[in-house]
């Protein structure tokens, strides 16, 4: 059994030996009264010494480290050209900065100043600093000469060394003085040139009133540009009540108007104001905005604006664009390095002459159309020119300064001109590409549908579309003076790429594919003979007679803004119809050849292709003048003439059934029948 633990007593009196050891070292009695009098005037002493210091140091020994830190943090040269006075032993400790200049980055041209301020008082509470938040009882600002500059590639002279995403924000400022305030904008890149007067000490009756006040004029884009922007009073600001303003902005024919509030003065990261805007072409608000447009008719939309740090809303917009109406909602992403919009947007009822302005063609001149001045004139000289296609260039470099998520629809669509009844398109917008997929026009029955994408990411922009049209009635698309002359179901496809700065450019550098195919359908029998030009038949055939019509073909390949005719196809009960010819979109202009080759014998026959020539606007139609040409049988073309059929038809329909009357007469092809027999027997028509 182990004995008794022997070191407890010897760490016991290594204990009290420490104990004794500090006791020892402490003083016997506590300090004395005069001690700790003279402790304490040692310290007020030196507490005075530092106040004394404090009121009566020369701060300019100070101006130069100033300088240096802040022109170090900004990238800028910074000056203090008179004095600078501090405050620190207030409540509300601040500073006076007299003849404060930054100047311009080094590669402004001529140097100079960004910014001068003849002076600069402000002031800041103390008891809030030690909670970590700035409110400011005084910004005063004497005499500011600002001066902004950007260039055309979008540098500028307010981006600073350590460049922010941020929104500008100010702490809460309960006075808040601009006295004779100068800013100039010398926009490059905007084509914005504004010189503005700024000040918040307004003199009404006598009396100053502390409300902000910003107005100026210049040009935008080359027309008259004013800017008249408001704040409430600025005396007693609370920090913690929304802070009011209203803008009024004029320029050229675009007017915005704006009434809302900040909700933390001054900070202008959130706001929410009410907003309306107008003018003749919405593709004018690029200047104003920096977000690319289309070209529309005049308009005048409002709806509520509102700003969460870097993301705008405007919610509930309503208005009318043209003699359309629109409502909806966009949304601007600003904090990306291209500003990202999305938008959902909707029509009622849409005006399809209002869709001729997004191409740059002008909007219609006829009487009770809204279009601007400008616009109609574009319309009236393409009408006296009969030119389909305009040549306003697009502005597609402007796609390369933003991105875009966009929908829209319209339930309903008017139209003199075409049977559309709704449309709609899904349009996306990545660095440049612009795309719109699907982009759909309904008819009564059927619709077109596609894709066109306009690839901007290059100076020359290319352009591809590929349509198709479905589930279409050829009567629907005819002029009125051929009622009950055709009808019969329609498909097609138009497959086209190219690269131009206009539509009549992209036009006339097309290459690719148009084909159009009527699968079944009836004819007006003296129509049909009439394109044989079987004389007999056509005069004592009944008008109201109808005839098969089972398939009819028209395919061009389109070369360098050519389209060529390659297939042109009618086939009837007593007619089968080939054709050739050209459709130049570069002058707009057609010639197109019919010839139809009876299958039965004809005694009286006088065969002269028709013909459909002129301005693809408006062009005529007729019988081709000379003699006559020789009557040929059918079997001498049936076999050229439909073997390029079983290429076409993949093209446009896809394989569906509706195609099926085509098919068929793709199977009889080269397979003599009694009617061909018959036409082989017929004797041949003595030239002239």
């Amino acid at each position: 059994m182990p004995g008794p633990d022997t070191r407890l007593p010897s760490i016991r009196d290594r204990a009290a030996k420490v104990l004794a050891s500090v006791r020892a070292r402490l003083p016997a009695n506590r300090p004395s009264r005069r001690t700790l009098v003279r402790t304490g005037a040692v310290v007020g002493g030196m507490l005075v010494a530092l106040i004394l210091f404090l009121g009566l140091f020369d701060w300019n020994y100070l101006k130069g480290p100033v300088e240096r830190i802040a022109s170090s943090r900004t990238g800028r040269i910074v000056k203090i050209d008179g004095d600078l006075d501090v405050k620190i032993l207030s409540w509300t400790p601040g500073a006076d900065i007299h003849g404060l200049r930054v100047s311009n980055p080094a590669w402004v041209a001529g140097g100079g100043d960004m910014a001068r301020i003849d002076r600069l008082q402000v002031k800041a509470k103390l008891m809030p600093l030690f909670r970590g938040r700035v409110v400011l009882p005084l910004l005063k600002v004497d005499n500011p000469q600002i001066a902004l500059l950007r260039e055309p590639s979008g540098r500028n002279n307010w981006t600073f060394k350590k460049r922010s995403k941020k929104p500008a924000s100010l702490p809460p400022i309960q006075r808040f003085e601009i006295n004779n305030g100068h800013l100039s904008i010398n926009d490059r890149k905007r084509k914005l040139l504004f010189k503005g007067r700024v000040t918040s000490s307004e003199v009404q009756g006598g009396h100053s009133v502390q409300a902000f006040r910003l107005l100026g004029d210049g040009t935008l884009n080359g027309a008259r540009f004013d800017m008249n922007l408001t704040g409430g009073p600025l005396l007693n600001v609370d920090p913690d009540r929304p802070y009011p303003f209203n803008a009024l902005i004029r320029a050229g024919s675009t007017r915005v108007a704006a009434q809302g509030s900040i909700r933390k003065p001054f900070d202008l990261a959130v706001f929410d104001t009410s907003l309306a805007v107008s003018g003749s072409d919405m593709a004018d608000l690029y200047f104003l905005t920096g977000l690319a447009f289309p070209n529309t008719p005049p308009y005048q939309v409002k709806g509520a604006l509102a700003r969460r740090q870097m993301i705008y809303t405007y919610n509930g917009l309503t208005g009318r664009v043209g003699d359309s109406d629109l409502r909806g909602d966009i949304a601007v992403d600003a904090g990306r390095d291209r500003p990202l919009m999305t938008a959902d947007l909707k029509s009622r009822k849409l005006d399809f002459d209002d869709l001729a302005a997004l191409l740059g063609a002008g909007a219609s001149a006829k009487p009770g159309e809204t279009a601007s001045p400008e616009q109609a004139q574009i319309a009236r000289t393409m009408a006296v020119n009969q030119r389909l296609f305009p040549d306003t260039p697009l502005r597609v470099e402007r796609l390369r300064a933003m991105d875009a998520r966009v929908k829209y629809s319209a339930d309903t669509v008017s139209s003199e001109r075409f049977p559309v009844r709704r449309a709609s398109v899904d349009l996306t917008l990545d660095n440049g590409l612009l795309t719109m997929d699907p982009v759909m026009f309904g008819f009564p029955k059927g619709q077109l549908a596609g894709l066109v994408a306009i690839n901007a990411r290059q100076a020359m922009p290319q352009i591809n579309m590929d349509v198709r049209l479905t589930g279409t009635r050829l009567e629907e698309f005819a002029p009125a003076r051929f009622n009950g002359v055709v009808s019969g179901s329609l498909i097609g496809r138009a497959k086209l790429a190219g690269a131009g700065l206009s539509v009549r450019d992209f036009a006339s550098h097309a290459n690719g594919q148009v084909t159009l195919v009527v699968p079944s359908g009836q004819m007006r029998k003296g129509v049909a003979e009439l394109m044989g030009v079987n004389v007999l038949n056509a005069l004592f055939t009944d008008k109201r007679a109808q005839t098969e019509l089972r398939c009819g073909v028209a395919d061009f390949k389109v070369r360098d803004g050519i389209m060529t005719a390659e297939t042109i196809l009618l086939d009837t009960d007593p007619v089968l119809a080939s054709g050739g010819g050209t459709i130049n979109l570069k002058d707009e202009r057609m010639a197109l050849r019919v010839k139809g080759h009876p299958k039965e014998f004809r005694l009286l026959r006088l065969s002269l292709p028709l013909q459909l020539e002129g301005p693809i606007r408006s062009p005529k139609f007729g019988v081709e003048p000379g003699a006559a040409v020789g009557q040929a049988g059918i079997a001498a073309v049936v076999g050229t003439l439909l073997s390029p059929l079983a290429a076409i038809l993949p093209f446009v329909s896809e394989g569906r059934a509706d195609d099926a009357n085509c098919q068929a007469l793709i199977g009889r092809a080269g397979k003599p029948g009694p009617t061909q027999k018959t036409a082989e027997k017929a004797p041949l028509a003595k030239r002239g």
